[in-house]
């Protein structure tokens, strides 16, 4: 699922230095029985990436973020 970069204002959300979020996601949503030894708790979620900020963003960022 596109995402969508609202601290750059484009499509690219694999930037930053912080990968945090993508792995938390990524282990949450681990698809069940992917033959790597692990499943999230919602393995049949389809995760769509939102970037805000590399560490500070503004509400206005927020709230755009979470009407997308």
């Amino acid at each position: 699922t596109g995402g969508w970069d609202f601290h750059q204002n484009d499509n690219n959300v694999n930037v930053g230095g912080n990968p945090h979020g993508g792995r938390v996601a990524g282990m949450l949503a681990a698809r069940i029985d992917n033959a790597i030894g692990g499943s999230g708790i919602a393995g049949r979620a389809t995760l769509m990436p939102v970037r805000i900020g590399e560490g500070q963003y503004t509400s206005l960022t927020l709230s755009n973020a979470l009407r997308y």
